[in-house]
């Protein structure tokens, strides 16, 4: 059995910035917590084998962050593509509704340094649960509405990419561009919208198809039921119009936004100084 030992510095605006492990035993099935003080840690193992530049789910991690009002934030930092690069940890968090979001939560988000927010839901969703007035106080908010219409969670879903594409095409174009990083975009529950937001964003840096898989159905962690046939129409739909790049480039996400959104969000492991990898016998 091998222990592989991921270092990984978070920083943050305060005095509290460090190095949290995350811990990786090439076990099927192993599941390790690591808590600290801001995040939690679920680190997942698929599948033994795992090298660093898999582009399989034999390696996988979330980066739960511990609010008291919120219950599916997580940093989407982390997930290896199949070209061996990797999406940059402290740039984009994914999280339902912050209605109860409390002083301490609010402290967190700003330490994280979170500079804008991404309201999904519709506005009267937004009336009736407002998120906290205390993350007004240094968050800027963009309202990119979109409806859960449909019989069936798979009409939702196709609802979602074509009748509101144009909310999730300003939620992209939000996300080009560097002024307004790091963020966080939620709706209510923090599956549906903001999973195929999620869903979108990592299809297009090259994660895999179950790596994306993993991380949208982690919403089940959090209390929040998704399945995976729901976003399997999702990938359909791209499938049919020729890939990522030609589905967005249908909606008028460019290659120039396209290639921004890359730029903000990869890295090359190998090359960054705040990544040590570990391997024990």
């Amino acid at each position: 059995m091998s222990l592989i030992i991921l270092i990984h510095k978070i920083h943050t605006n305060s005095s509290d910035s460090g190095y949290y492990l995350d811990v990786f035993e090439r076990t099927k099935g192993a599941l390790i917590i690591k808590k600290s003080r801001f995040l939690f840690f679920l680190c997942l193992i698929a599948m033994p084998g795992w090298t660093q530049n898999s582009s399989q789910v034999s390696m996988a991690s979330i980066h739960w962050i511990g609010l008291d009002g919120a219950y599916n934030m997580r940093d989407i930092g982390g997930y290896g593509t199949t070209d061996g690069k990797r999406v940059s940890y402290g740039v984009l968090y994914r999280s339902d509704r912050f209605q109860m979001a409390t002083e301490r939560d609010c402290r967190i988000l700003r330490e994280l340094g979170i500079r804008s927010l991404i309201d999904l839901r519709s506005p009267e969703e937004v009336y009736v649960a407002p998120d906290a007035e205390c993350l007004r106080s240094f968050l800027r908010f963009s309202h990119y509405p979109i409806y859960i219409t449909g019989s069936t969670y798979q009409e939702a879903y196709y609802n979602i990419v074509t009748t509101y594409s144009s909310s999730l095409v300003n939620a992209l174009k939000t996300i080009a561009d560097p002024e307004n990083l790091p963020l966080v975009y939620h709706c209510t529950q923090g599956k549906d919208r903001t999973g195929v937001l999620t869903a979108l964003i990592l299809e297009l840096l090259g994660a895999g198809r179950e790596t994306i898989l993993f991380d949208y159905l982690s919403s089940n962690q959090a209390g929040y039921y998704v399945d995976e046939s729901w976003l399997r129409m999702v990938f359909d739909r791209i499938d049919e119009e020729g890939g990522i790049e030609a589905f967005l480039l249908h909606r008028d996400i460019g290659a120039d936004i396209q290639s921004a959104i890359r730029a903000n969000l990869l890295q090359i492991p190998s090359s960054a100084l705040d990544w040590e990898l570990y391997v024990e016998d």
